[in-house]
């Protein structure tokens, strides 16, 4: 019987022992690509939105001719409809995380705000004339950089936790292989 325990010891416990190390590389592996994932939808979110602000410069810029008022309003809605799911993903990703839930709410928010106010300062003023444009574009100017800056930082913030969690990576796999 000893001589099983003994056989035991020196054979399987290290087993056991490098299989645990393995198994801690691969959950940290896992929160590193949700983790790198959803910086990549904070991103695309951020990008979006961007293209969502040039379309509507755009809508208010050369919005006075119909035809290419109903183009330019179409662009600028696909671009609301694409934030919006860039949202729904972000939402998901950083619930799973645990991260940030103030921060969605917040962008949530401001979407709403935003894209209600475009859509009222449009109804109110029209783009028919420069002068017109220029009155909607005062009603809403500056509205879009505070959802800019959140994305901003929630992308530096994942950032941030991307690198630290390369690092404990860097560090399990070295432990292991040392093993």
């Amino acid at each position: 019987m000893k001589l099983e325990q003994f056989l035991v010891s020196i054979f399987f416990l290290p087993c056991l022992a490098h299989a645990n190390c393995w198994e801690k590389i691969a959950v940290t592996t896992s929160q590193l690509q949700e983790l790198v994932q959803t910086q990549d939808t904070t991103k695309q979110a951020l990008i979006t939105i961007r293209r969502s602000a040039q379309d509507w410069k755009n809508l208010l810029l050369r919005g006075s001719n119909e035809k290419d008022k109903q183009v330019l309003n179409k662009r600028f809605n696909e671009q609301k409809i694409a934030y919006e799911v860039d949202l729904k993903r972000l939402k998901v990703q950083l619930t799973s995380l645990n991260l940030q839930a103030d921060t969605i709410k917040i962008l949530e928010d401001q979407k709403n705000a935003l894209f209600r106010n475009y859509d009222n300062a449009l109804t109110r003023y029209g783009v028919d004339s420069l002068d017109a444009a220029s009155r909607v574009d005062r009603q809403v100017q500056g509205e879009d950089v505070l959802t800019f800056r959140t994305l901003e930082n929630l992308d530096q913030d994942l950032s941030t936790r991307v690198k630290k969690s390369f690092d404990l990576l860097r560090l399990e796999i070295d432990k292991c292989s040392k093993e």
